[in-house]
């Protein structure tokens, strides 16, 4: 037991005496108890255990306030303890506490602090976002811990009988109230999609009356500032009508008991602050010297659980009764609007948090409080269109002397409210702005600063300059997420409303990785920027082969001017990187982006960066530009860059031919820069191909992915009018039909309809459109063609050879020689061949599908099939830089094994994948405790999981058949394609260092799978 100096009592003439009575009576109740014992209890329950914990659970909260990011673009939160990236960082604090709160209620069940502890748990337990365990045990601490329960305990119910009836009543009562929540969640529901469309209705009126006045103040204020200048006397200004003057002093009304059944609407809390009369209170009891119980806080606690749980209705109740309680303590009491507050604030129900609000500001006992609560009241009354109202409360933040962050943002919001009140035009704005961007007390709110100029030239109009001080803002404050997450979100939507999806597909991506999986806007961002992935790709693929065709048509010497005036770009640049301090941060970034757009930095095709000059049009342009602008037109001799040599000082002269030395490109230079521009007529026609596939495929993708199929007509009509005999003619023709009709533009749906129908009338789009039910008989056929496939290689692996050959003997009546499988069917009809006939037939069997098949997957597995086998009829050189795959791989059943684990990435997201094996792995494989490494890449396009480790190479094959038989819940992504591998640690490293899967999936082959 641990005594603080300022707690130390008299107790060492107690001691031998306490002792002696602490075993004596641990089973009785607490009313039986000597007031000796109990005193021993409460002491030895709140100094042995319940003191620590309660340490552990505030030191937590304070690094959970300390780990959250106020986002002041949004509404803050009135806790700052609750919207955090990372709860799970203080779970091992909070165990820690809830294990000692367990000791005091086992070993001092009857002490004063038992309920005390049950609501640190649940505190705790609140903490670490486990809402549904903190619901149950304040639950219980309400059933338990009420008046009427400690009454009938004091009056000597008998314990077991009351248990009995407890639970009884328990389960009756979480029957009715779950059945009560269900009727109650489907009618709030209800309500509350009313109200928000009556909110967005007033919202839209309150925005135009607004804008209406605005207009009328700024007309006023040009008229004034005219006179002004003409020196005529000001007219006085006339009094604001009494309907432009925001009523303050009005009564809300509260509107939940709207979202009620009559005969459960709740009782309004008392609101001290509107009215001149004191309410009823019940009668409070006096607590000086005697301890208090945890019932009334634990209501409070319950009511902030439901909330997060979006039990509204059951919140509002729970915290109304905390106030109600006689044994309420002050803390509570100033708590509870508080609470009330961030439940309106959840629902977005702005107009009902504000009495409340003001109730928590008038309560606040710390001026730091005070001061956020009165900066949430300030953003609601600016979200509400009543400026005024908004800049009086942040002047009063100011006032409060909040810390300087705070402090910053009200007077940036007083700037910003006053232009938007229309006492300020934008021009003053923006250069009260530019001051406090050069202030140096202001060097880590820079990028909210440029956010702000961004807001005001968005409203100005100016997009282009709003998107230049977005960029500068992404230059400064890394740390500061939540802002970083707001400016790449808007960069995002600009760019995604200016069609520019590649710069909007990076944004997207870029704000995913600061954004909370919490915020609301997410998933949304999440599933833009899966759209757009294939989208941007395509359109990266037409700008580079438009770039390199446009390089490939001009002259040599047009070529190795833009070449040197690359070159020389890129030392300027390297130069100005080793000296830093010869721009301000951020400039470079911003001038970057806005010259030459944010695709210019985006991997061109793939996921690494390519260095070729020329994926950029506007870089390429801007540097044959300045090129000229700086030197002229220059002849290339040596020592170009003087401009009289027979003048030039001697001094001169050696630098500048030490900077023509830097500068000039060699041939080899020259070679790698132009190594995939494609001078033949061949490789121009590939790159014209590479260009015609791009385009159809976006104009799939803008109809399919973006629901945009004004889009799709575009990129289709400039597809066919660049290549008028294009191979996808019929392709284009049936998106442009599709597309119209969406658009109900039937004219134009008609010609096209006309236009397959009369040039391809056996096509399947023809039959398509002219069969409604033609559709739906080949997706039987397809149906059924895979179903037959998957049933054949399911016996294959089952070893029933004989059923396999029969079924492959059926194929071609049943299918056609021509079917979409052929290539499958006749890889597993040789493999059978081998397993039946013998390696010598096997052998034969792979030659000939090889001979038949040539380049498909099926021929490259099946050489190294043949390989495995000894067959030196295919060359390894079929295989560059790989070696006999028998000579590297080695079998080890009793070693150590990993499982591998291969995706496709065009199919599945990494990390859903991830999620996935890392739950399958839970269910299955818990006790085992793999780990999982998940950013394993042989090349761009084939990821690995390696799952480590299983003992020998039964225990992997057992990981490897429930992998297979629950494919299903091993991926959380229906159809997406994967591969799964046992193999040895030392196989793995070759794997590793051949980069390549296919010569260990034969292996696997023959010597693991059955």
């Amino acid at each position: 037991m641990t005594l603080c100096t300022n707690t130390i009592r008299p107790l060492v003439l107690l001691l031998p005496a306490l002792l002696l009575v602490s075993g004596c009576a641990t089973q009785k109740s607490r009313e039986s108890k000597s007031a000796l014992n109990r005193f021993y209890h409460n002491e030895t329950a709140y100094y042995n255990g319940y003191f620590n914990a309660n340490v552990l659970v505030q030191q937590s909260r304070a690094n959970l306030a300390a780990s959250h990011q106020d986002n002041y673009i949004k509404v803050l939160g009135v806790y700052n303890d609750v919207d955090v990236p990372n709860p799970e960082s203080v779970a091992q604090d909070i165990d820690k506490a809830i294990e000692k709160l367990t000791v005091v209620v086992a070993l001092h069940k009857h002490s004063v602090w038992t309920d005390d502890s049950y609501l640190l748990v649940g505190k705790g337990q609140y903490l670490k976002h486990d809402y549904e365990s903190a619901e149950e045990t304040l639950e219980y601490l309400r059933e338990v811990y009420n008046p009427e329960a400690m009454a009938q305990r004091k009056n000597k119910v008998s314990r077991k009988a009351k248990a009995k009836a407890r639970e009884k009543e328990r389960a009756e009562k979480k029957k009715q109230q779950e059945k009560e929540r269900a009727e109650k969640k489907a009618a709030a529901e209800e309500a509350r999609k009313e109200r928000r469309k009556e909110a967005r209705e007033k919202a839209k009126e309150r925005r135009k009356e607004a804008a209406r006045k605005q207009k009328e103040r700024r007309k006023e204020a040009k008229a004034r500032a005219k006179a002004r200048k003409q020196g005529k006397k000001l007219p006085k200004k006339a009094p604001p009508a009494e309907s432009e003057t925001p009523v303050t002093t009005e009564e809300t009304p509260d509107t939940t008991a709207a979202i009620l059944p009559e005969e459960e609407k709740p009782v309004a809390l008392p609101d001290t602050s509107a009215t001149d009369t004191e309410p009823e209170t019940p009668k409070k009891e006096n607590y000086f010297l005697k301890h208090r119980p945890a019932y009334a806080e634990g209501l409070l606690w319950l009511g902030r659980t439901y909330i997060e749980r979006q039990m509204y209705d059951e919140a509002f109740r729970v915290i109304h009764q905390a106030v109600q309680e006689p044994s309420a303590s002050p803390a509570v009491l100033r708590e509870a609007p508080v609470a009330l507050a961030h439940l309106y604030l959840r629902q977005e129900r702005y107009e009902e948090a504000i009495p409340h609000l003001k109730e928590a500001i008038a309560k606040a006992d710390k001026k730091k409080l005070r001061a956020r609560y009165q900066y949430i009241l300030a953003q609601i009354y600016q979200k509400q269109g009543r400026l005024t109202e908004a800049a009086q409360a942040f002047a009063q933040v100011r006032k409060s002397r909040p810390g300087y962050e705070m402090d910053f943002n009200a007077r940036l919001q007083l700037t910003l409210s006053s232009w938007m009140a229309g006492q300020a035009v934008a021009e003053e704005t923006r250069k009260d702005l530019h001051r406090m961007i050069q202030d140096k007390k202001n060097v880590d709110f820079k990028d909210r600063l440029y956010y702000a100029l961004a807001e005001v030239e968005l409203v100005e109009g100016d997009t282009a300059q709003a998107l230049i001080h977005l960029t500068e803002s992404l230059a400064y404050n890394p740390a500061n997420k939540a802002q970083r997450a707001e400016t790449q979100l808007r960069l995002a939507d600009l760019y995604y409303e200016r069609e520019e999806y590649i710069a909007a597909k990076m944004f997207y991506e870029q704000a995913l990785e600061s954004l909370l999986a919490t915020d609301e806007r997410y998933e949304r961002a999440s599933r833009l920027s899966r759209n757009l992935t294939e989208i941007a790709r395509n359109l990266q693929i037409i700008q580079l082969q438009d770039s390199l065709i446009r390089i490939a048509g001009l002259s040599d010497k047009e070529r190795i001017e833009l070449a040197e005036a690359i070159k020389a770009e890129r030392l300027a640049a390297s130069q100005k990187a080793k000296n830093p301090e010869g721009g301000a941060k951020g400039e470079g970034l911003a001038r970057a982006v806005s010259q030459e757009g944010p695709s210019a930095r985006i991997p061109q095709g793939g996921t690494t960066k390519s260095s070729f000059f020329a994926y950029d049009n506007k870089a390429r342009e801007r540097g044959m530009k300045d090129f000229r602008q700086q030197w002229g037109d220059r002849p290339l001799t040596d020592g170009w860059r003087l401009s009289s040599r027979a003048v030039a000082l001697a001094v001169q002269e050696a630098e500048d031919a030490e900077e023509a030395i830097e500068t000039r490109l060699t041939k080899s230079e020259l070679q790698e820069m132009f190594k995939d521009v494609p001078f033949g007529e061949e490789a121009q026609a590939e790159a014209h191909d590479k260009i015609q596939n791009a385009m159809i495929t976006l104009g799939r993708l803008y109809r399919e992915r973006l629901e945009y199929p004004e889009k799709t007509i575009e990129v289709l009509n400039e597809m066919l009018t660049r290549y008028p005999d294009s191979e996808h003619e019929l392709d284009a023709w049936y998106f442009l039909y599709l597309a119209h009709q969406e658009l109900r533009q039937k004219e134009e749906a008609k010609r096209y309809f006309d236009l397959i129908t009369g040039k391809y009338p056996e096509s399947t789009y023809a039959r398509v459109l002219t069969d409604p039910s033609y559709l739906g008989e080949e997706q039987e056929k397809e149906r059924k063609l895979n179903a037959y496939y998957e049933t054949t290689y399911n016996l294959f692996q089952e070893g029933h050879y004989s059923a396999v050959w029969k079924r492959l003997m059926d194929v071609d009546e049943m299918f056609g020689k021509t079917n979409r499988l052929q290539t499958k069917f006749a890889f597993l009809k040789a493999m059978t061949t081998g397993s039946i006939e013998g390696k010598d037939a096997y052998i034969d069997a792979l030659r000939d599908f090889v001979a038949k098949f040539p380049n498909t997957e099926e021929e490259k597995r099946a050489k190294e099939i043949l390989r495995l086998l000894g067959d030196k009829s295919v060359a390894p050189k079929s295989l560059p830089g790989q070696v006999e795959p028998d000579s590297e791989f080695a079998l080890d059943p009793d070693g150590v094994h990993y499982v591998i684990i291969n995706w496709e990435l065009k199919d599945v997201a990494l990390e859903d994948a991830q999620k996935a094996v890392n739950q399958f792995n839970n269910a299955y494989f818990k006790a085992d405790r793999l780990r999982l490494s998940a950013n394993i890449f042989l090349n761009v396009d084939v990821p690995l999981m390696v799952i480590r480790k299983f003992d020998n190479a039964e225990k992997a094959m057992e990981y490897y058949r429930l992998s297979q038989k629950y494919a299903g819940e091993f991926i959380g992504v229906a159809g997406a394609p994967f591969r799964v591998y046992p193999i040895t640690q030392q196989n793995y490293r070759v794997v590793l260092k051949n980069r390549t899967l296919e010569a260990y999936d034969t292996y696997f082959r023959t010597h693991y799978q059955p």
